[in-house]
């Protein structure tokens, strides 16, 4: 019996795990001060964007490239050391590979940070694909990454669903053809409105009968 979905591509930062103020640090030491209640205007900015916001738009762009470069860096390098995985993200990913589904995450952090993090956490084998912001021509809400991830899995983008916690992220994933979930946590229920269902946290996510169908089959 073939399953309505037979993939799930998921976000990684804010999702699998709680970097923000990884970044935050990395991003205030190499431009300038952000505080934590700023932080939520950078909310699914690339590093480079982020630079840019940073200085306000007074570095040149190879200097944001290159400042973003050192940045990312840090970042995976700070991961590494002990990466903040959110909890009930690795519960989630054996279950649905359990299931028959096949994973990736897509992404606007750096390959760089993102190899870094999937190998300190011991992640990188259950993911088929992953797409950072070096392996696409535009970062979200363009869909490029979802609709690249898709492509490198095989499948057809309406039998996979992408887990999100950003706008940003969903208005990617919907534009390239996937379901989408969203996850509390970084934005409010209101503020992801946009996406096809909602969940606060993974644990409420894989209590769902929603989330029971799709490892179920159904």
């Amino acid at each position: 019996m073939s399953k309505r979905f037979k993939a799930a591509i998921f976000d990684f930062d804010g999702v699998l795990v709680d970097s923000a103020e990884v970044y935050r640090r990395a991003l205030s030491e190499a431009v300038a001060p952000v505080s934590r209640e700023d932080w939520p205007r950078l909310y699914g900015m690339t590093t480079p964007e982020a630079v840019d916001f940073a200085s306000g738009g007074t570095l040149p762009q190879i200097k944001v490239e290159k400042v973003a470069v050192e940045i990312d860096k840090r970042v995976g390098v700070l991961l590494a050391q002990g990466p903040p995985a959110r909890v009930g993200a690795l519960a989630t990913l054996h279950e649905l590979r359990l299931a028959g589904l096949d994973l990736a995450v897509a992404s606007s952090a750096s390959r760089y940070a993102l190899d870094a993090t999937l190998a300190a956490l011991e992640w990188r084998d259950l993911f088929k694909v992953v797409v950072g912001r070096e392996d696409v021509e535009l970062p979200k809400p363009h869909p490029h990454a979802y609709a690249r991830a898709a492509r490198d899995l095989g499948v057809v983008a309406a039998s996979a669903f992408a887990i999100e916690d950003t706008d940003i992220g969903v208005r990617s994933a919907s534009g390239a053809g996937l379901f989408t979930v969203a996850l509390g946590g970084t934005q409010s229920a209101a503020e992801l409105e946009i996406a096809d269902i909602f969940f606060e946290s993974f644990e409420s996510l894989r209590q769902s009968a929603w989330y029971r169908g799709v490892v179920n089959g159904r």
